[in-house]
């Protein structure tokens, strides 16, 4: 076989059929080269009956930027020449069928894509797209579950420590009558003072007392502490006289005595008050006595009987509830209560105020309506019952109460939160339920996989999606926002939005920003509750932007030339799908020549960057004998790297590769 030829270099090779090498693949120098092939030591034609000559230019290297220039021209050269073979005669309907399986090997020039290929690349890549963003937004139902539940441990907690507050102490507090309070105990102001009502005054005379004292009679004949008695006796001075009580057995009290007026008959009027014993709460047949203390020894009346009636006091056992508004009602059990008491209200900051409305069921039991107060704040204050008794005021003892803000009290929410996502805000005077009613339902969502949670997290989600605003669901303990509640976000300007609500009680509300769009840097924004009572004094919340997943266009790859592609000739092509004009997948095709592999890397977005804070999210790289050598994920750089190889005689491979991109809703990457 003579091979003679005009220009550059050849390669010249030579293998058989059953693909083994029969003249190795070499650089031949113009004009000529001659080999023989002997298939007598090939094995005979039955063997190896065809052999296939293979004739090309050297490898191009003018791509190779450290190519010399005598490299770069040999390269580029082209040749012109013939070939002659010297054999015996040629069977051509025998080569013929030779040929075809060696001929079916070598692949054909792939067809570009149909448009029912391009849109079936494209809904996949649209669908993969949609798969990502519905993750997030799946993401976000699971954080709004969260937050409920989050929210009803801390309700749960809440109750129980107000339950605790629910019981207040035991010990009673009593207030002394007023008139008590003016006298001394054991004896007659001290001359020169002034005296009670009826007195004689300083420059009365008591008449000569007789030999014996004696207690003639007392009027009324049975009473209260405080209460007024009048007893007549002979016998007895001004200013050397007790009178005692006996009030229970082995209890004897000095009494008060707040006039002595001697009478023209030689008696004296004596006026008492039934003196006060702790801890006396059943009436007693007592007795009165009065003691002569001037003689020696001291002489002791005779006894008349008296009635004692113990001041009862009420007192407090359990208050529901221990949290409280103006205007709401406050159930009191307790002891010792009657028709006529009064409840009141010590409320921090405001004063000591009478209920509105005190109701005396029985008792034990009465409900008092709280006043109505203004306050931003929460204050420790109390609850006490009064009663009116002959000698004055009785009271129980004090209950500790919590009042709470007249208006809506934002304690606390988070300092950021991405737009369109939950939020928890914390606070109390929101007008939902309860927390006793709101903790009910923790056991059903308990560890944040109950129903009721899972069900309020997609209403948010819908509510959100179709932006109809809060829920006026007010149902359920820990439903939608209440008649007239709302929570409101206000932006940089001054523009108010609706946040779509999902759980509302009493003291906790777990709602969703709004979907703001079209913004990079994140906004000073200001959250606000409203009931029918009013709104709560705005607190601050910085809003980010809400992020979008999406397949990263790449029309403008091509047309700034910002690739580098290996194309050795017409079996290297790329291409952009559906259309360069509106591309999401780059699509690279290479194939090997009969003699020689081929392999090399090809290069995507060698200068471009995403814009508006946008980074690329993943790449989906599709391909058998081609490897993503580099990307640059979490970055602005959508730069990629395939490197691929491909084997002789005229293996191809192929590749896809798509770019999803992130970045904040409504703005351009």
């Amino acid at each position: 076989m003579n091979v003679t030829w005009t220009g550059g270099s050849l390669t010249i090779a030579a293998t058989g059929s059953d693909g083994r090498v029969i003249v190795a693949p070499a650089d031949r120098s113009a004009p000529s080269h001659s080999f023989t092939i002997d298939t007598q030591t090939l094995g005979g034609p039955a063997k190896c009956p065809l052999v296939v000559v293979s004739l090309q230019l050297p490898k191009a290297v003018a791509t190779n930027p450290k190519a010399t220039a005598n490299a770069k021209a040999v390269a580029n050269a082209t040749v012109t020449g013939k070939m002659a073979v010297q054999s015996a005669p040629v069977d051509m309907a025998r080569f013929r069928e030779q040929i075809k399986p060696l001929l079916a090997r070598q692949p054909a020039r792939s067809a570009p894509l149909t448009p029912q290929q391009s849109a079936a690349q494209t809904k996949a890549a649209e669908a993969a797209a949609e798969a990502k963003n519905k993750a997030l937004e799946t993401e976000k139902v699971t954080q709004a579950k969260t937050l409920m539940t989050q929210a009803k441990i801390e309700i749960a907690t809440r109750r129980n420590t107000l339950k605790s507050m629910a019981y207040p102490a035991k010990s009673l507090k009593t207030l002394r009558p007023s008139a008590l309070a003016g006298a001394a105990k054991g004896g007659l102001p001290k001359a020169g003072a002034p005296q009670g009502a009826g007195s004689t005054g300083g420059t009365a005379k008591s008449p000569t007392p007789p030999v014996t004292p004696i207690l003639r009679g007392i009027t009324p004949q049975g009473g209260m502490t405080g209460e007024l008695v009048t007893l007549i006796a002979v016998g007895l001075t001004q200013e050397a006289t007790e009178i005692h009580f006996t009030l229970a057995p082995n209890v004897v009290v000095q009494a008060n005595i707040l006039s002595f007026e001697a009478q023209g008959d030689g008696t004296a009027k004596i006026k008492v008050q039934v003196p006060e014993k702790a801890g006396l709460t059943s009436p007693f047949a007592g007795q009165v006595v009065a003691k002569a203390v001037d003689r020696n020894p001291v002489v002791t009346t005779n006894a008349l009987s008296f009635q004692f009636a113990p001041i009862v006091t009420p007192s407090i056992i359990y208050l529901d509830p221990v949290e409280v508004v103006p205007n709401i009602l406050v159930q009191l059990q307790g002891n010792n209560f009657a028709q006529g008491d009064v409840a009141h209200f010590v409320i921090p900051g405001v004063g000591d105020y009478t209920a509105p409305e005190t109701i005396v069921q029985d008792t034990t039991r009465m409900g008092a309506k709280v006043p109505p107060y203004t306050a931003r704040e929460i204050g420790n204050g109390s609850v006490y019952i009064t009663r009116k008794v002959p000698a004055g005021w009785v009271s129980s003892q004090n209950a500790a109460l919590i009042f709470n803000p007249s208006l809506p009290l934002i304690q606390s929410l988070p300092d950021s939160a991405v737009a369109d996502s939950p939020i928890l805000i914390r606070g109390v005077s929101f007008g939902g339920p309860s927390d006793a009613d709101a903790a009910g339902s923790v056991a059903a969502g308990s560890g944040g996989t109950g129903a009721d949670s899972e069900a309020m997290a997609k209403q948010m989600l819908e509510a959100a999606k179709a932006n109809t605003g809060p829920s006026q669901n007010a149902g359920g303990a820990g439903g939608g926002s209440p008649s007239g509640g709302a929570v409101y976000l206000i932006d940089e300007v001054g523009k108010e939005h609706l946040l779509s609500v999902s759980y509302w009680t009493n003291t906790h509300i777990v709602a969703r920003t709004p979907p703001l769009t079209g913004f990079v840097n994140s906004k000073s924004c200001k959250i606000y509750v409203r009931n029918n009572a009013g709104k709560s004094d705005p607190k601050p919340l910085t809003l980010t932007p809400s992020l979008t997943t999406t397949l990263m266009l790449i029309t403008d790859l091509m047309a700034n030339n910002d690739y580098r592609f290996k194309q050795r000739d017409a079996g290297d092509r790329f291409a952009v799908v559906p259309t360069p004009a509106a591309g999401i997948v780059v699509s690279g095709f290479h194939r090997a020549g009969m003699f020689d592999e081929h392999k090399d890397d090809d290069e995507y977005f060698l200068n471009r960057k995403l814009r508006n804070g946008w980074v690329v999210d993943s790449v989906n790289f599709a391909s058998g004998d081609a490897r993503l050598e580099e990307s640059r994920v979490g970055t602005d750089s959508p730069y990629v790297k395939i490197h691929w190889w491909c084997d002789a005689p005229w293996q191809t491979v192929s590749y896809t590769v798509m770019i999803f991109v992130k970045g904040p809703k409504g703005t351009m990457y």
